[in-house]
Order: C-alpha cells, then structure tokens, then sequence
C-alpha cells in the first residue's frame, strides 16, 4: 500500500499517567446484608459498584459495598415500604413508577433530613429530633483536637437551603475561585482555594456547584450493564444527588486518624467530599449519608469500617501483582496475556477523523477524540494504535517545547522533551479508559533517523525515550511500544547496509526502552511480513520485540504470511494494520475495486483467516473516513481517505458489522486514572 504519510499537521499526546497509590478507604460504617431487599435495588446497585467490588475498576463507591438493613419505612404517601440502607444512601421502591424506568427506585432525601431534624413519616408528617450531630465527611470519631473545626450536619443549618425554609441561597458565583470554610459552630470564614472553583450555578436551590463536583457528575467509565461491562455516564446527577443545599465549604477533617483538608458541599440526597491529596480516582467520594442518617433515626452505635473498594491497587512502585489482578497486557508464550488469561486484541489505528496524521497532534482536541472514539466503542474495540512525531519537521515544538524551532541535534532547545505531547498523550489514555481500551503507541513514526551509538544524534533519540516511554512506564493504559510504523518504506531501507543498521538500531532502541519500561511488551510494525527474519549481523527485527506485528492489505495472501512468520517465531502475532478503502470510485482499476462491498468482502475474508489462525489480534485501518483532500495537502482526492468503517456523517459502512460482531474481544479495564482536561486546538498558525 502507498505511505500513508502526508505532510501536513500534527498531532499532540498525552501526559504521564501513574500507578495509583493505595489510598485512605472511605470510612463506612454498615455491614454487608446477605441479601438485596429488592432485584431492582441489586440492579440499580450493580450498575456502578458491581465492577468496583470485582476488583475490574479502581474508584471509589457510588452506594457502598453491599447492602445493609431493611426497614419497613412510611413513605411520604404515609403508606409503608421496604427500603434497604446503605453506606452512602438508601434504597426505597416507587411504586408509582414504570419498573423499567430510571425512577422505579428512589433514594430519599436523607441529607435534607439530617440538616433540618425531622424524619417524615407521611404526607406533610414530620417527626421532630435534634439535627445530627455527626460529621458529613471523615472518621465518625473526632479527636478533641481538631473538635472545633469539624462540620457536623447540623452545622450547615445557617447556610442550608432546605424545601419549606429556611432558604439560605447564594448569588450566582460562576468562576469565582471556593475559599469558604465551615467549623463545627456553623461559622463560615476563608482560606486557600486549592485550585477550586465554581464552574456552574443550580438556580432551583439558589447555589453553586464547584468545578470537581462537576466534572465528576459527568464522569463516564466502566458500568455494569445487565453482566456486561461497558463504557457509560457513572450516574445520572440529579437521580443520584439531587440539587446542592449548600456552597462548598473547606474544612480540617480526621481521614483514617489523620487531619486532612477536605471540600464538602450538601445535596438533597447525597453529600460530595473532595480530598486533593489523594489520588485522582478517590479525590471526590460520596459521604456516607445512608450510614449516618441509619445511625441517626435508629439511635445505633456506627458499625466498624467496611473494608475499600478491591480494585484499590499497592502502593507505587510495587513489585508485580497476582497474574489473575493484573492489567497489564503480557507476553506469556505464543499468547498475550491480560489479567494472566489469554487475550485478543481488537482495534483500530485511529486519528482525529478532521485532521488525520500529524494534524492529530498540532490539532488535538481532546473533545472530539472522545466522541470519535465512541464509535470504536460501540465496535468493540479495546485497543487503539496510534503514531507519534518524533522528528517530523512541523512538530518540533509539540514535542521539543518552544524553544526548538528545528530538528537540529546540536540545538539545546531541541533536546529534551518539554512541549505539549505528553499532556495530549495522557487526555488519550483517559479517554481509552474510559472506554475500556488501552493504547500502542509508535514511537518513532514519520522518521528516516536510526542513528547508532556514537552515532550523531544518538544522545537526542535516548532523551525523547526518557521523555516519552518513562513518564508512562507504571501506566497500565498503555499496552505496548511500537518501535517503528513500516521502516522498510523509508530511505534507509534502500541497501543492505541501510537495513543492517536499522536491525542494529532496533535492537538498541528495544534495549533502551526495557531500561525504562520492564512492564510493557515491545512490537514494530513492518510493512512486509518477509522482512521480519531478514538477518543483519546474526540479528533480524523479529529478535528485537516481544511480539510480532506485521501489515496486510492482501487478504489473497494474509494466510501465507500469517504460516510463514509462524514458522519462525513463537511470539505472538498481531496483524497491525489491514483494511480496504471504499473509494474514490474513479480509482478503481480491473486490479483493485474501491467500494464498500468489496470492503466488506476482503474484511470477511481476512477476519475469518486471522482468526482461523489464532492471532493475538487484529488492528483495522483506520476507524474515520477523512476529509476529501486532508491526506494529500488538500489538494486531490486519495483512497487514503476511504478507509474509515465510519463515514464522514458518522454512520457505518457495511464492513463495520462484520468487524462488530466477527471478531469478539473482552474490554480491557485500566486502574491507572488521571484527570487532565481535554483541551482544544491551540490558537495561532497551523503549521
């Protein structure tokens, strides 16, 4: 196949992603139930915390780990009803609702009860009781030390806007950075922000909700759907929490014995804490509202603490863990590995489908990715491919930083990796995430430079590794280096001489790379199956990687391939890169028809034959139909532009249902989590 690498824009990755450190548990304070009150309250239950508990996700709970207690409770018609408690909230059935709807379980009020004092027992019936006099956030016992500064919830009485008064609301503060703290006496005073603000206002209750708390209500990652795990929104806000009675306050709280800084703020149903000193995938954690209005209607004693979420990984760096809970991709024999079971690989070399190349990079948008990427999704797809601009002659900046405004060895503002491409490689890897995807990235791609040590040049290609690869070595959203994209179709491929170096070149660079990543495998994809077990110097490329990725757009000859590199290795096998473009019609020949039925046809042919073959996976090009004219300078049409399993209009072409459904793979979970956010394409000149 022609080169698919045109001159043009460029694209910018993503920042370093680490192994999450163990964090404090969430105090809780039920015990588990043997059983769930209602198949309704498992489901809804399941959903979020059901992966958690398995140990397939690592964040903290939406309702707890099991269920507690069932009551007989009056509902507000008067008329009793089973709910059933647990640690962050309560359960309770509307009858009154369609089973099958979002509302055909309710969860209470139970934050607006606690502040207020009075537990309704019936249709405008109240029970009166003092409000309660427990923390909303932290230990349930607070050390004498620290008694004055700690929030009960009847300390929010004075700022709280409850139904029926006292309506405490606040001005529209959107923007304005969260300095308020809250002490135990109910004063409201100041202090740092720590990097808060409001992001949005809830006029229905007159308060605003910060940025943390906002962004974290529109959090999307693996649920639970009917036993299958898939990407989807967390929870639904208002369901889940209802609209804030408060303003966020800052306040010194006791978290596993220690004093700790934490922003709470109050909502009708639920109460969000925001702890930034712990890692980013526990910092903002639900209160454990269901335990303490349990704790506080039936005057028991707190339960001891449930034990955290299981998905909680070791503290970093850690030795590695049992084979069955790690989420890593390893090599183990003939066979990659995830979680020590055999796994497939299935995915797509994906770039931004408005700017393909290296106009991913120079116009990342993080925003757009996530809604591209929303169509491999829905393909089944758990890994994506993607290349990045080592010394490509529009990106010196996006990887070198300002400072270079070349590609020379010799400049010192070219030698360190400082620009933009770690932030954007770190946005992607959330995104995969997310998705239940993880990533190979190529190294080196658009490069002709394999420079050998003592070499010039040389010292400039082990710095970008250390930029790159070591930032992401604990970072289990990353499957695998890609040392090279086809090397055989640049100029030093042309001799023999050029081939032996860049063997040479490839078994350093494998080196290097093992010197900074123990924990990733290595691959290079080659563009010709035969060149793989060409020897250089007693050395061929197939010595140089962990597993084996080679390129087919033959599906005539993808089986004779597939036999001969298995009659040389016994590595694994990815077939890297296949497809077929559906046109331009006008480029079709009595050779070579581009069209979406023979799309289809030849994606049948080489599904069918790489699975017969038991491959460790396939990786179709590419995901996106691109622009007519975007891969050629926006000059003519190409088939470059064609090969998309989805059209510009964001529908499938017929070949996307037989990749779907003809080449099952699981999802991949990460526990690596990070929050940067996904940013747009930087204003100026494009390159």
């Amino acid at each position: 196949m022609p080169r698919r690498r045109p001159t043009g824009l460029l694209t910018v990755f993503l920042l370093l992603g680490l192994l999450i450190p163990a964090v404090p548990p969430p105090v809780s304070v039920i015990g588990a139930a043997p059983a769930f009150a209602s198949p309704l309250f498992e489901q809804v239950w399941a959903r979020a915390d059901q992966p958690v508990a398995q140990g397939r996700v690592a964040r903290s709970w939406l309702w707890g780990p099991g269920p507690g207690e069932t009551r007989q409770e009056a509902g507000a018609d008067g008329t009793p009803r089973p709910v059933q408690y647990f640690d962050k909230a309560r359960m309770e059935g509307n009858p009154s609702a369609d089973p099958a709807g979002p509302w055909a379980v309710t969860t209470g009020l139970l934050t607006v009860e606690l502040v207020r004092g009075q537990v309704q027992t019936g249709p405008d019936r109240w029970e009166p009781r003092p409000p309660a006099l427990m923390p909303p956030a932290g230990d349930g016992v607070v050390p004498p030390a620290l008694a004055a500064g700690v929030p009960l919830y009847g300390s929010f009485t004075g700022v709280a806007s409850l139904p029926g008064g006292p309506d405490h609301r606040a001005t529209d503060h959107t923007g304005a950075a969260v300095t308020g703290t809250l002490d135990h006496a109910g004063t409201v005073g100041s202090g740092p922000d720590g990097g808060v603000h409001y992001s949005r206002y809830a006029p229905e209750t007159g308060h605003n909700v910060p940025d943390v708390f906002a962004r974290f209500g529109q959090t999307r990652d693996l649920v639970d759907e009917g036993g299958r795990l898939q990407a989807g929104l967390l929870f639904d806000p208002l369901y889940v929490l209802g609209y804030p009675i408060s303003e966020a306050y800052w306040a010194i709280v006791p978290v596993g014995g220690n004093p700790t800084r934490v922003l709470i703020q109050l909502y009708q149903r639920r109460v969000l804490t925001y702890i930034p000193s712990f890692p980013v995938a526990w910092q903002v954690q639900m209160g454990n509202v269901g335990a303490h209005y349990y704790a506080w209607r039936y005057g028991l004693a707190p339960a001891a603490p449930a034990p955290p979420p299981s998905a909680t990984p070791p503290s970093s760096p850690a030795p590695p863990v049992a084979p069955n809970g790690d989420t890593f991709v390893r090599v183990a024999g003939d066979q990659l590995v995830y979680q020590g079971q055999p796994v497939v690989l299935k995915g797509t070399n994906y770039w931004l489908h408005t700017h393909p190349f290296v106009g991913t990079w120079t116009d990342w948008d993080g925003n757009l990715a996530l809604a591209d990427l929303e169509k491999a999704r829905e393909l089944g797809v758990n890994t994506i491919r993607i290349g990045i601009p080592y010394d490509h002659g529009s990106t010196a900046d996006l990887v070198w930083g300002e400072n270079c405004t070349g590609r020379s060895d010799t400049d010192k503002g070219c030698q360190q990796v400082n620009g933009w491409i770690t932030d954007q490689m770190t946005q992607l890897l959330q995104i995969a995430s997310v998705y239940g995807m993880k990533v190979i990235f190529a190294l080196f791609d658009w490069s002709d430079t394999f420079p050998l040590p003592g070499d010039k040049g040389y010292q400039r290609q082990l710095n970008y590794l250390q930029g790159i690869v070591a930032p992401f070595a604990d970072d289990d959203r990353v499957l695998a280096w890609d040392l090279h994209n086809e090397p055989e179709n640049y100029a030093t491929w042309g001799d023999g001489a050029g081939r032996a170096r860049i063997i040479a070149w490839a078994g350093n660079t494998a080196q290097a790379i093992h010197g900074l990543d123990s924990r990733h495998p290595l691959t290079l994809g080659v563009g010709q199956a035969s060149n793989l077990w060409l020897s250089a110097g007693g050395k061929t490329l197939l010595d140089a990687v962990d597993f084996v990725s080679f390129h087919c757009y033959d599906a005539g000859g993808l089986r004779t391939q597939m036999d001969a590199i298995r009659a040389r290795t016994t590595k694994p096998i990815l077939l890297e890169e296949m497809g077929w473009p559906s046109g331009p019609s006008a480029e079709s020949s009595a050779e070579a028809t581009y069209d979406e039925a023979t799309q289809q046809f030849l994606y049948r042919a080489m599904l069918g034959d790489a699975k017969a073959a038991g491959l460790a996976g396939v990786v179709q090009w590419t995901l996106w139909d691109f622009p007519v004219g975007s891969t050629s300078g926006y000059k003519a049409a190409s088939h470059e532009e064609w090969f998309g399993l989805v059209r510009l209009d964001g529908s499938f072409k017929p070949a996307a249902d037989d990749f779907r459904a003809g080449y099952p793979a699981p999802l991949l979970p990460s526990r690596t989590a990070t929050d940067r956010p996904l940013t747009s394409p930087r204003p100026g000149p494009r390159p």
